[in-house]
């Protein structure tokens, strides 16, 4: 096969001989498996070493065998996986093994999620005490708890898989319980209550109390249900427990943020700060904006507002450790680009695959009204000034905990006298009425009309704004925090 084919192939490809030996490859091959031309003449579990020598020739072997493609998944790292299709090609006496290379990292994590939801979920079934179905989208029953079997008198072998009508002969297509899976439950998430009477040809006549909730996975696309029979004061109960749980960790992340973004209003020599953070008006967790303002030496401040993705307990942890991690490393790094680069090490190797952080971080030295920042993923830095109006000041870098080599640059930028900087989170900009959001150009024509006021009126103003844009409430958190020259 020619390069020039090879390489208009959209998946990573490597040719090899049955001795694993290394003929030719694609430059997507190159990339994914860091592979080159000194590579070859020699075999790819040499030079990858996460591809098992007597694996790869057993699979070998298999596929000369089979006459046909035969696929493998490859683990190459704590969270990367690799699909490997092999095809060998007969070439008179002799094969040539062609190797088809798909990165699935996503696929298998999803699946491994999906198989930690579901051991989670099959627990709680299992301890429930009354009957308990969890269905699927499609109504089919994908778990049932021993209580269930045991009234009704069926096996977890006659009834996991099947849809729920065709139980037991067909003895769940009950009309009103049609109606409440499939007309009520998709437009109300829950039903509660809701009295069935039925003549069920093993147990004969009952009269059920049907309890319904959806659930929602949103990192696996699934949606459940849960649909409990008959007695539910224990399952209420439950479900009670689970939302007192739920409770304790909000007022534990409620207390924690709140001991750390109590709102800022100092004076730095001729500079003042004032920061404040408001939380969503429509949900529930606690979110992970936080902003900060330290002391480093005489005359040197270090500036800091970030926001944690995720809400809850974990983005309230996570905050505290950014924030005071921040503070350490600003002591031992010089510039904001180091303080950023350390960071991000340590949050990829300690912050679960989902969650990241953007991050404004900035060292002001007050006698010579310098200021050196590093964005980290942050909105953009606004600075105003009567005589020159707005400015956006770049905002370049990856976001923080994502991608362990990752580097930030730094920025510096002269403070004139009554210079305003501006530093906000996303729940500012993202504000949105009818699909059309606040964004930064929003905010600078705010700026213009009110960048002389005071700063507690400024930051009034810009989170009035936000409320207005989205209709009357702020959907998200935000955090501002105000730095002007005297």
């Amino acid at each position: 096969m020619s390069q020039g084919l090879l390489n208009k192939l959209d998946i990573s490809v490597v040719l090899i001989t049955t001795d694993l030996v290394l003929i030719d490859y694609n430059d997507s091959a190159a990339s994914l498996l860091g592979i080159d031309e000194s590579c070859i003449g020699t075999t790819l579990p040499a030079v990858c070493p996460s591809i098992k020598q007597s694996l790869l020739s057993e699979w070998v072997s298999e596929a000369i065998e089979a006459e046909q493609c035969i696929s493998r998944d490859i683990q190459t790292g704590d969270r990367e996986w690799l699909e490997l299709r092999i095809f060998a090609d007969r070439e008179d006496d002799d094969y040539k093994v062609i190797l088809a290379f798909e990165d699935v990292s996503d696929r298998k994590l999803n699946e491994l999620h999906f198989k930690d939801a579901s051991s989670y979920s099959e627990s709680i079934v299992q301890t429930v005490r009354e009957p308990l179905l969890v269905l699927d989208s499609n109504l089919r029953v994908k778990d049932a708890n021993r209580a269930f079997c045991k009234m009704f008198r069926v096996t977890e072998e006659e009834t996991i898989g099947q849809y729920i009508y065709d139980l037991g002969n067909g003895q769940w297509n009950i009309p009103r319980l049609r109606i409440l899976l499939e007309e009520i439950l998709p437009n109300a998430t829950q039903f509660n209550d809701f009295e069935v009477e039925y003549d069920f040809p093993t147990i004969g006549k009952k009269t059920m109390l049907l309890n319904a909730r959806q659930l929602d996975w949103q990192s696996e696309h699934l949606r459940l249900i849960l649909l409990a029979i008959e007695d539910i004061t224990e399952q209420q109960s439950a479900i009670q427990k689970l939302e007192e749980a739920y409770e304790r960790q909000r007022i534990i992340a409620d207390t924690l943020q709140n001991a750390l973004i109590s709102d800022i209003d100092k004076y730095l020599q001729n500079y003042h700060v004032f920061a404040t953070y408001r939380p969503s008006s429509t949900t529930a967790g606690v979110g992970g904006d936080f902003y900060d303002v330290v002391v480093i030496s005489e005359g040197i401040y270090l500036i800091v507002v970030g926001d944690v993705s995720g809400k809850g307990l974990e983005a309230a942890v996570y905050t505290a450790m950014c924030k005071y991690m921040l503070r350490a490393y600003a002591q031992d790094y010089s510039s904001p680009s180091n303080i950023l680069a350390q960071l991000n090490r340590t949050l990829a190797s300690e912050m679960p695959e989902e969650m990241f952080v953007t991050i404004f971080c900035g060292l002001i030295e007050v006698t010579n009204h310098k200021l050196v920042y590093a964005s980290g993923g942050h909105e953009p830095l606004l600075k105003y000034n009567r005589a020159s109006g707005v400015e956006v000041l770049p905002a370049q870098g990856q976001a923080v905990g994502v991608f362990p080599k990752a580097t930030y640059d730094d920025v510096e930028v002269q403070i004139n006298p009554n210079d305003l900087l501006v530093v906000y989170t996303d729940g500012i900009t993202e504000a949105r009425n009818e699909g059309q959001m606040l964004g930064i150009e929003g905010l600078s024509k705010l700026l213009t009309e009110v960048g002389d006021l005071d700063e507690q009126h400024i930051s009034s103003a810009i989170f009035d704004l936000a409320i207005e844009t989205n209709g009357g409430a702020l959907k998200d958190d935000a955090a501002v925090m105000l730095i002007r020259r005297q």
